[in-house]
């Protein structure tokens, strides 16, 4: 750990695996005092991504406390290819990617996550991907004490949290018959939906990538999705949300 400062606050880096995962709690007490977090920010899914892809020695997690409490947080990792980058955690199979803000003390962490991670960063460029609007990490970005620039990443499509049958109703006409249709013979195989208990999780996980294997065959499935390694960290991040 390095240590600085940041008026009340005490911004370190954490490189050590061990210590990431002892955050757990009160990484997730941060997840919840943060608007603009997302399940990819939990730490069930960013410890378990290292687990089965991080490389020893390249972890770089900013971290901001005030006093014993930490209201900010960065979860980064060295990459030296092309050339020296920290980026997220997560990397290509997570959506989303953003920082940790406490929403209290936000007007402080900002700043100070900004400066701390400008110094821990050195000479590498801080490569923050698949930010979605109205992330906290824009206004890191704002805050940026170096040079900056802002390039346009994925589209994803995002859905109103409404009942499907709502949902529906804001489609084309001819877009909306076709989604019906499918969904007349998903009701006619039978198809059932429950929520899993922790100890089901596994069976689940194997069932979701077989689904997913069959669906895709033949249309250029994403080849991680069907490595052990990617199911062994989908049953374990799962696992754990499932738990929390």
């Amino acid at each position: 750990m390095t240590d600085g400062s940041a008026g009340a606050l005490t911004v370190t880096l954490c490189r050590d695996s061990r210590q990431f995962a002892a955050l757990e709690e009160s990484w997730n007490r941060l997840v919840r005092e943060c608007p603009t977090a997302t399940p990819f920010q939990s730490h069930a899914w960013l410890h378990s991504w290292w687990l089965s892809y991080g490389k020893d020695g390249r972890l770089r997690i900013l971290l901001v406390r005030r006093g014993e409490e930490l209201v900010g947080a960065a979860a980064l990792m060295l990459v030296h290819r092309p050339l020296p980058r920290l980026v997220p955690l997560g990397g290509p199979i997570t959506d989303y990617f953003d920082v940790l803000v406490s929403r209290e003390h936000a007007g402080q962490v900002v700043p100070a996550l900004a400066q701390g991670l400008h110094r821990a960063a050195r000479s590498a460029v801080v490569d923050l991907r698949e930010v979605r609007p109205g992330a906290a990490a824009e206004a890191l970005f704002e805050a940026w004490p170096g040079v900056s620039s802002r390039l346009t990443d994925s589209t994803c499509m995002e859905l109103p949290a409404l009942p499907f049958d709502q949902l529906v109703k804001r489609m084309p006409a001819s877009g909306a018959q076709r989604v019906r249709a499918k969904l007349r013979k998903t009701d006619a195989a039978g198809i059932e939906e429950h929520e899993v208990t922790e100890r089901e999780v596994p069976q689940a996980v194997r069932t979701l990538l077989r689904l997913h294997e069959k669906q895709w065959r033949g249309r250029g499935v994403t080849p991680e999705h069907l490595r052990p390694r990617f199911a062994e960290h989908l049953t374990r991040a799962t696992r754990r949300m499932v738990r929390a």
